[in-house]
């Protein structure tokens, strides 16, 4: 008489893989948009630049935003903004920079990053970061000191809502008149996100095997989509300046990958910087980095309010 047996061990040990593959898959994706908090280590004042804390809610779901203004000695303004993980502490030499060439700086912790608030929204992120950015850069306008054009210096994740929020009517009410891409973004998203999975689970020993790998690539580019909810891209109806920055070491959005952005932005122009990593051009070249982006805003700004409003 036969005797029935249960699954296998080896079956077993398979199975608990390929669930927690699929676990690791959403977790990366869900940690995209969510990430834990890095804290402040440091503030505009340990860089010798007298600063104001700001701090305001989102128009489109009552977050608290806290964010750095930095005031400057000419009439235009710039908002920066940090890359995925990090916090405004992150972007203070950027914010330097600008300051040095007289530019009145907002820099912002996005949602769910730094000092700002904690959303749990499974889907619609992309529309959420797109309008906090653009709240943004009203509270910025609001400001009676900036009495010129804006900019936006975005970084490598906060590149894309970036864009967006140029596509904006709202964008050219406010003065936008220029936008500079540091590392990012790419036409795929879902490939970033693979290749970003990717080298996660290359650290974890529980996926060691082709068949765990595979599920976490397959599982975390459709969970990050879904999350994101963007609803067309690559956006094509940003018709501002825009500055595409990348760097010859940058595995995580090659260069070719950013700079082939150009043609889906009509007035989209590139700065290659060979030896820099991601979001490593500040530090690679600063001297070229300081000119790039202050010109790249002044040629693209207009001197008075009035002149932006007419």
């Amino acid at each position: 008489m036969s005797v029935r047996t249960g699954p296998g061990p080896l079956f077993v040990e398979q199975l608990s893989a390929a669930a927690y593959a699929v676990y690791f898959g959403v977790k990366v994706a869900w940690d995209v948009y969510h990430p834990p908090t890095q804290p402040l280590d440091t503030d505009p004042g340990d860089h010798g630049m007298p600063y104001e804390t700001w701090q305001w809610q989102t128009s489109r779901d009552n977050v608290h935003v806290e964010g750095w203004f930095v005031e400057g000695t000419g009439p235009h303004g710039a908002v920066v903004q940090h890359g995925v993980g990090r916090n405004r502490a992150e972007t203070l030499r950027q914010v330097k920079l600008l300051h040095e060439e007289g530019f009145h700086v907002l820099t912002v912790d996005m949602r769910n990053h730094g000092s700002s608030g904690r959303c749990r929204n499974v889907t619609g992120m992309s529309g959420r970061y797109t309008s906090d950015l653009l709240d943004a850069l009203t509270r910025l306008r609001a400001d009676n000191r900036v009495t010129g054009s804006l900019g936006c210096l975005a970084m490598s994740f906060s590149t894309w809502p970036a864009v967006c929020a140029g596509a904006s009517p709202q964008a050219a009410r406010l003065g936008l008149t220029a936008i500079v891409c540091d590392s990012g973004p790419v036409p795929d998203i879902k490939q970033a996100i693979t290749r970003f999975a990717t080298a996660l689970s290359m650290r974890e020993e529980r996926l060691g095997t082709s068949l765990s790998r595979r599920l976490v690539r397959a599982v975390a580019p459709t969970t990050a989509a879904a999350i994101l909810a963007v609803r067309h891209w690559p956006e094509t109806g940003c018709n501002l300046p825009v500055l595409l920055i990348t760097g010859g070491r940058d595995r995580l959005l090659p260069p070719e990958e950013v700079t082939s952005m150009v043609a889906f932005l009509p007035d989209a122009s590139t700065w290659f910087v060979p030896k820099a990593s991601h979001l490593g051009a500040v530090t690679s070249d600063s001297d070229g980095y300081k000119d790039r982006v202050s010109t790249f805003f002044r040629d693209h700004g207009q001197s008075t309010l009035h002149q932006v409003a007419t």
